[in-house]
């Protein structure tokens, strides 16, 4: 008996030796190669890596950065090949297309299974569903569906409204999560729920759980990738923990307490239901994706499918299916997909872009600009339609260019290779290999963006033709996603109608905190997004100061700024080009002081630079500077309408204009007249030490009495606009409210009056003139 124990432990050792040998093996896959990544932890690979950051892309981003646009790394110990070179790509995506055309095998999902969906399938079956569902985002199709998606905005608008109306900042995510619920469920499948108006819709609930944070799921997911070697076991067991709750929970009711229903399986039995609801009816009449499956489903449960010829799907030809037929199971898997895929992904592209529009005035103007060409402003209520919608480029350009800079499910975008293949530079990677790509390192890589700044939104980026890599949010090839043409049509058809009647406003950190912490499960998303509605109607009139006195409007402004109410004129940019034209002649004005005394002190046989002409020609030149130093940011868009700062200025931030402004008006006048002051006290006191006539060393002193005023000047200057200085040093990393900059100019406006005090003090001539005058009146008044 011992003897037999012993022979099982010494062959189950053996059995472990093998195996982590062959996870030691494993490890070598990508050094064989001469790939290069990150060096894997024994057993757990890089996952633990990837735990330590807010999700599996942004290590991989970081990778990217350090590794190239080709590297590899292990989940668990399953190498996984990372790529982000456009041609590299499009190799595998398109023109390599047969050798590519399955996906990332799902732990949970038996790809042999009679309900695998589109997402999953492979070959030749995924071909055949690819066949039968394409048709239902046609051009004709989606103008069909346009009306059904306007019946969800409506609702979507009366929340909006009453929203307004609270004039309080509000969590919008959650009611796009509601409103693409809504519309997946009416223009997919012909359900018309009441998700909008009751947050406990049962179709809602189911949905949102399935995306809920869940620990338990995480544990398996990565058991799964730790030990890939077991996966069919584990999906076996998954499946068979599931299967066994729902025959519990129907056969032997009383378990109903003990064992919830799994959302996956409710929103499922939904399917059936309707599938088996719309056969009876027959054709409704409606053209959704529910009818277009029906009118090609099959009698059979099973399809055994085998090729027929080749055929087109985008730029790759692909054999086609001979049996054009899907089954019920299939359909009913398939609305499950949409529901999923149509769900988070849209109202999460809708966050996005609704934060760009909060958080870039600038863009949000120019975007109702474009709607508002296309629209009459004063009809909110007339409905974009589908070609109208497809005629503005513009807020195509802008939903391209948020999806660039907020990728939503990169970990899609992944196939795993049916064949050989060969990197150049590298060498052949072998069969079943799993390829994803560094999104982020493709959407941001400056090679491919041109001259502007990839880091930066720009949606003119877009009006030049790019690589065919260089933007895939909805992955590439013939395996993109089916839906990106709807996604896209009920994205601009909300944007417009919500654009034509309100403004977005920023609500500071409430607005910006939950971007700086995205996180990652299968969709990249925020926590929430607070933003507040302002009707466009009344921006204007109830953003528009007083112009009564200077007090009034200070203080007006900042009453605006704790209301966060915006507003803008057509002289906006004009009047910030002459306050920098001001500032500048204001401190070179004193340059001007400061110079005069230097010259009558240190050259005082120089009669000409003496003279009225010299003096003349020194003032028109800084008349001149001071003028045109800034006239080239008004031609090149520098200057815009900040509304974080309800003033129309260069953005404060760290950037050649800024640093050119404040070095060319400010901080270079100020160390002149500094230097002319140190240089005049040093020349004054060698004077008073050398046997020199008396008036000219009472003259020299006199002088340099005038310059050290001016020299009081700057320093009051200096010292009360400090706030305004360390606000706007702070703004170069991280937004200011607002309200910060309008006390800042409220200590600004303070040191002016300060400074006509001090002139007032310093000007004998006019302290002697103003105060003979008001003694004069004292005594008219007395006698």
């Amino acid at each position: 008996m011992f003897f037999l124990t012993g022979i099982l432990i010494a062959l189950l050792l053996v059995v472990i030796v093998i195996y982590l040998w062959n996870i030691r093996k494993a490890y070598d896959f990508f050094i064989r190669l001469k790939i290069p990544g990150p060096p894997p932890t024994f057993f757990f690979g890089n996952i633990l890596d990837i735990t330590k950051t807010r999700g599996t892309s942004i290590a991989i981003k970081e990778w990217g950065n350090k590794y190239g646009h080709i590297f590899g790394y292990f989940a668990g110990h399953t190498p996984i090949l990372v790529l982000s070179d456009p041609d590299v790509l499009q190799d595998v995506f398109v023109k390599s297309f047969s050798k590519f055309h399955s996906r990332r095998p799902s732990p949970i999902v038996n790809q042999q299974a009679k309900d695998v969906s589109l997402f999953n399938a492979f070959g030749l079956r995924w071909k055949r569903q690819r066949f039968v569902i394409n048709p239902t985002f046609s051009s004709s199709k989606l103008k069909q569906m346009s009306p059904l998606i306007h019946r969800s905005i409506d609702m979507l608008m009366t929340k909006m409204n009453e929203q307004y109306e609270r004039g309080e900042p509000f969590d919008i995510y959650t009611y796009f999560k509601r409103f693409t619920m809504d519309t997946i469920w009416s223009c997919g499948f012909g359900l018309d729920t009441d998700m909008q108006n009751n947050i406990n819709d049962p179709y809602l609930l189911n949905s949102q759980l399935i995306f809920a944070q869940n620990k338990l799921r995480r544990v398996a997911i990565i058991l799964f990738m730790l030990l890939s070697e077991w996966r069919k076991v584990l999906a076996f067991l998954f499946r068979s923990i599931n299967f066994t709750r729902y025959w519990l929970r129907r056969y032997i009711p009383v378990t109903k307490r003990f064992f919830k229903e799994s959302p996956a399986t409710w929103i499922m039995k939904q399917a059936h239901e309707m599938i088996e609801k719309r056969k009876e009816i027959g054709h409704t009449g409606r053209t959704d994706l529910l009818q277009l499956m029906l009118a090609s489903m099959s009698d059979e449960d099973f399809i055994q499918d085998r090729p027929a010829s080749f055929e087109k799907i985008g730029d790759t030809e692909v054999e086609t299916p001979l049996i054009r037929k899907i089954t019920k199971h299939e359909i009913s898997a398939n609305i499950f997909l949409f529901m999923i895929a149509g769900y988070e992904t849209t109202s999460t592209a809708l966050s996005y872009a609704t934060y760009i529009l909060a958080t870039h005035p600038e863009e949000q103007r120019k975007l109702q600009e474009h709607i508002d060409a296309h629209f009459d402003p004063e009809t909110e209520h007339s409905m974009p339609t589908y070609e109208n919608v497809l005629e503005m480029d513009y807020l195509d350009m802008f939903i391209r260019e948020t999806l660039r800079m907020f990728p939503i499910v990169p970990a899609a975008i992944n196939r795993e290779s049916t064949e050989e293949f060969c990197i150049e530079n590298f060498g052949i990677v072998p069969k079943g290999t799993l390829i994803t790509i560094d999104i982020y390192n493709l959407h941001f890589n400056p090679d491919l963006w041109g001259r502007l700044d990839p880091q930066e939104f720009h949606p003119e980026r877009f009006a030049t033709k790019r690589h065919p890599m260089a933007w895939i949010p909805f992955g590439a090839g013939s395996r993109n996603c089916v839906g990106m043409r709807f996604a896209l049509l009920e994205m601009k058809m909300l944007l417009v109608r919500l654009l034509k009647t309100y403004s977005l406003i920023d609500c500071g950190e409430k607005t910006h905190k939950p971007f700086e912490q995205l996180q990652e499960t299968f969709v990249i998303t925020p926590s929430e997004l607070c933003v507040r509605l302002q009707r466009r109607d009344e921006q204007h009139e109830s953003g528009t100061p007083s112009r009564g006195s200077g007090c009034g409007v200070k203080l007006k402004e900042l009453e605006n700024d704790f209301k966060r109410i915006e507003y803008q004129d057509s002289f906006c940019i004009f009047r910030s080009y002459m306050g920098y034209v001001s500032a500048t002649l204001f401190n070179y004005s004193f340059v001007l002081q400061a110079v005069y005394r230097y010259i009558l002190i240190m050259y005082p046989m120089h009669l000409f630079w003496q003279s009225a002409k010299f003096q003349t020609f020194f003032i028109a030149f800084i008349c001149i500077l001071g003028f045109t130093y800034p006239l080239a940011f008004i031609f090149t868009g520098d200057i815009i309408y900040d509304v974080n700062n309800q003033v129309c200025q260069i953005p404060l931030q760290l950037s050649f204009p800024v640093v050119y402004i404040a070095i060319l008006g400010a901080i270079f006048p100020i160390l002149l007249i500094m230097f002319i002051y140190f240089k005049l006290v040093r020349y004054v006191h060698k004077m008073s030490k050398r046997i020199i006539p008396v008036n000219t060393l009472f003259r020299a002193r006199r002088e340099l009495k005038m310059v050290r005023r001016t020299v009081i000047l700057i320093s009051i200057l200096i010292t009360v606009t400090f706030p305004y200085v360390i606000f706007m040093f702070m703004s170069f990393f991280k937004r200011q409210p607002k309200s910060y900059f309008r006390i800042a100019d409220a200590f600004s406006d303070l040191s002016l009056l300060l400074v006509i005090i001090t002139l007032f003090q310093f000007t004998e001539p006019l302290k002697t003139s103003v105060m003979k005058r008001i003694n004069g009146r004292i005594n008219m008044v007395t006698t």
